[in-house]
């Protein structure tokens, strides 16, 4: 009798081992594939030229701009000088120096030497700019600007009376030097074989002769010779 409770105490705890473990095989699910980490998109928060905001085409800047772009993380450096240019309207590249503030995540864009003066330009930022934490910029940027035109003298300034002594000779250069070189009258104007001349011409061109000896623009002798 003893042997026979024995026997179905030992039958039952199997039994019930058994079914616990394949409860346990059955329903336990597989743990789910670890999620892989993508980096975060790099976002342009800011850009100035020279502490003005460059949302819009700027025009008459510096020729020697500082541009600083602010991101939303740092960048990776070895990523930016490929990514950024400066290029005027036939796609010519400027040299530019790069450098970085707040700790990484603002650069500073300044061309290596002064831009043209009066040309169209445009800063341009690929895609391809990387973050330090491997993310990649989410919109490129294109940025246009005009530079200034250059109002430093190109001649020597005059006073009022070398101006006014300069447009006399080059009138009187009119008449002495485009005259007809066989009846010295003053010519019409060019019209392509330059035979057509103009008797009032003339006549201004006759009075022109002893002033432009007076303002000693020729000698005595030339003027009369012509």
């Amino acid at each position: 009798m003893i042997q026979i409770k024995y026997f179905r105490i030992s039958y039952v705890l199997i039994c019930c081992s058994m079914m616990a473990a394949c409860s346990k095989s059955d329903n336990t699910p597989a743990p789910p594939p670890p999620t892989p980490t993508v980096p975060a998109k790099v976002l342009v928060q800011n850009i100035s030229m020279n502490e003005i905001l460059f949302d819009n085409t700027l025009y008459g800047t510096v020729i020697n701009p500082s541009i600083i772009v602010k991101l939303s993380q740092p960048a990776l450096q070895s990523s930016v000088p490929a990514a950024v240019s400066i290029t005027d309207i036939s796609g010519t590249s400027a040299a530019l120096n790069i450098s970085y503030q707040n700790g990484d995540s603002v650069i500073v864009i300044q061309p290596a030497a002064p831009l043209q003066f009066l040309t169209a330009w445009s800063l341009k930022i690929s895609t391809s700019l990387k973050s330090v934490a491997g993310g990649y910029l989410g919109t490129a940027v294109d940025k246009k600007f005009n530079t200034k035109i250059d109002s430093t003298a190109k001649f020597p300034i005059l006073t009022d009376e070398e101006l006014l002594t300069k447009i006399q000779q080059q009138t009187f250069k009119y008449f002495w030097d485009f005259a007809h070189p066989v009846s010295g009258l003053a010519r019409e104007r060019s019209n392509g074989d330059n035979q057509v001349a103009t008797s009032g011409g003339t006549g201004f061109g006759i009075m022109a002769i002893p002033v432009a000896i007076n303002r000693a623009f020729i000698s005595r002798a030339q003027g009369l010779e012509r």
